[in-house]
């Protein structure tokens, strides 16, 4: 642990330096990333049935997914023109249950390099850097991980690609894992023609793999629902994303993403997200909403949280800001969200979530917020979450 955290902060103290001095070699960029703050959570949030907790003091900034991240990244980033690599080594804290433990894990660490003219990229290694990503608040992409990139750009506009990955729990000894390693491959592809940016992507997980689904504050059941693990099932879990946003009118902004999960078996593990996204610009003012229809259980197929009917949760999240000067934002959301199975209505959640945002120098901010959140269940008491929090970011 005192290792771990002295080369963190050896490495981010170095970087610093380097970025500082500009005495990087040529060719090479170094940009990065620091993130923490610290709250109050209060109330009775982490009792779902009721009853008071004392205050507890939280470390890190809020991921909205109920853990609370000091987070350090640098990017080491060479690019020669027809090759390079990226290496972005990460240093976080997490005080999700009142303590501090430390971790480092690399999230990039890739080389490529281009042919035919730079028409085409071959990218090799771990890789965590987005592509075909939907332009739908950024909600879906299917390359990440360990593998190798083939991207094909005819046009400027145009990227069109496959990315393989060897499956997680490959066992060279048995023939069929060795076939299904390489079932674990996604194509992608995005196209900017100016008024329309439009991403699709198509994931194959092959035996052994995880039906995975991002994990989060939509509950035990993450995002899009239930992790289902296929382990000596010799099917190929099939999930597809397409999103586009629309630039039409100056200043509105219009986006439209929809997920699908496990196609090939929907009724008992599939699960459906669709997404949209409105905002509007009238400078010094800013407003928009967020709305999420996530269906699973589609076919009253796999329990999830002991629940066996069809679960459909709604989600609206609007927002609005003002720009008080260059430097300073204020805003705040209004988060309302509900739960049904079979039609009839688990709970229903409402939130306001006021903050105010400083901007320090470049990349550089300060700022804090107060969020109230209160669910209502059909067959228990409320609950309540309430918080006071500063946070402070650094991008450089």
């Amino acid at each position: 642990m005192k290792r771990l955290l002295f080369i963190g902060v050896l490495a981010l103290a170095v970087g610093g330096w380097l970025h500082a001095q500009g005495t990087l070699p040529e060719g090479m960029s170094l940009t990065g990333q620091v993130r923490t703050g610290v709250g109050v959570n209060f109330g009775n949030s982490y009792s779902q049935w009721g009853g008071d907790y004392d205050p507890m003091l939280t470390v890190g900034y809020d991921d909205g997914m109920g853990a609370y991240w000091t987070r350090t990244q640098l990017n080491f980033i060479l690019n020669r023109g027809n090759y390079g690599f990226t290496i972005a080594p990460r240093f976080q804290w997490n005080n999700s249950d009142g303590t501090m433990p430390f971790s480092a894990r690399v999230m990039n660490a890739f080389g490529w390099f281009n042919l035919m003219d730079g028409m085409m990229r071959i990218t090799a290694g771990y890789i965590d850097e987005n592509r075909w990503m939907s332009p739908c608040a950024g909600e879906w992409r299917y390359s990440r991980g360990l593998g190798v990139r083939f991207e094909l750009s005819p046009i400027e506009e145009l990227n069109v690609g496959v990315f393989i990955r060897p499956s997680h729990r490959w066992n060279t000894q048995d023939s069929q894992d060795v076939a299904n390693a390489f079932l674990n491959t996604s194509f992608g592809i995005s196209f900017d023609a100016g008024i329309v940016d439009v991403a699709a992507g198509l994931e194959l997980a092959g035996d052994g793999e995880l039906r995975r689904a991002d994990e989060g504050r939509w509950g035990a059941m993450g995002r899009n629902g239930p992790v289902i693990d296929l382990d000596g099932d010799d099917s190929v879990a099939v999930s597809a994303y397409v999103g586009l946003a629309l630039h039409v009118i100056e200043d509105l902004g219009l986006a439209f993403g929809v997920h699908v999960a496990n196609i090939d078996d929907l009724n008992n593990h599939g699960n459906i997200h669709i997404n949209q996204d409105i905002s509007f610009d009238l400078s010094p003012i800013r407003v928009g909403i967020e709305m999420h229809q996530l269906f699973w259980n589609i076919g009253d197929g796999v329990p999830v949280a002991g629940n066996n009917d069809m679960t459909t949760q709604l989600e609206f999240l609007p927002w609005a800001g003002f720009d008080i000067s260059d430097t300073t934002r204020v805003g705040a959301e209004i988060p309302l969200n509900f739960r049904f199975h079979d039609g009839d209505m688990e709970w229903l959640e409402i939130g306001f979530v006021p903050y105010v945002r400083h901007q320090l120098g470049a990349g550089m901010y300060l700022g804090g917020r107060y969020r109230l959140m209160v669910r209502s269940y059909n067959d228990g008491p409320n609950r309540v979450d309430n918080q006071v929090a500063a946070f402070f970011g650094w991008t450089f």
